[in-house]
């Protein structure tokens, strides 16, 4: 399981993310801490280079805002590069498909931490069948749902984001939250705004 650092350092160092926090940060020129001197415009002791600085922190980027380990997002990574089409929209595919991600873009969690939750405490339910893995890979044609009693539902509509966007890859019935997953994910339903060339400099260093 993901060991997160306190929000407040990623935040400092990596800028504002979505499933983190709903606050407006800036990327800090210097890493988090008193000691913190690495400049973005510097090289360090550790002869750590603004390029490679840069292709750091577009991958932890990435990381932090699908609070995946640093293995599952280089597991992905190699995944994507085995599927035949652009890297960047496979990589996409499979990060926006994780069941964590798909309950915060439904609205049924205001953070992807708090969609862990719900899943890893068993509210969640894909195609009527209790799935208690937030990593799991939501396939076409998935049906998405919560579990049918009144501590579930109570606890996600109380907590629902009624103004959040769904996106196209999602089919949501509000009246019954109950959502479809048809697989047809577009690069402008992501919500962040990440350098992939830059990702993907940094697995092929």
């Amino acid at each position: 399981m993901l060991k997160l650092k306190s929000k407040s350092k990623i935040i400092r160092k990596l800028g504002a993310l979505i499933s983190i926090t709903k606050k407006n940060s800036k990327i800090r020129k210097k890493l988090p801490g008193e000691h913190g001197i690495l400049s973005i415009n510097k090289i360090n002791t550790l002869t750590i280079t603004d390029n490679f600085y840069e292709k750091l922190i577009e991958k932890q980027k990435l990381r932090y805002y699908y609070l995946i380990s640093e293995n599952s997002l280089f597991l992905y990574y190699k995944k994507a590069k085995k599927i035949k089409g652009l890297l960047i929209n496979n990589l996409i595919k499979i990060l926006e498909s994780r069941l964590d991600n798909v309950i915060f873009r439904l609205g049924f969690a205001k953070s992807i931490l708090f969609a862990k939750q719900l899943i890893n405490h068993n509210h969640i339910l894909v195609n009527n069948k209790k799935i208690n893995i937030s990593s799991y890979l939501c396939k076409k044609n998935d049906i998405i749902s919560i579990k049918k009693n009144t501590v579930s539902q109570n606890l996600i509509k109380k907590n629902f984001n009624n103004n959040i966007k769904i996106p196209s890859y999602l089919e949501f019935n509000k009246n019954l939250f109950i959502a479809k997953y048809n697989n047809l994910i577009d690069i402008k339903d992501i919500l962040y705004k990440i350098n992939f060339s830059k990702i993907n400099e940094y697995y092929s260093l």
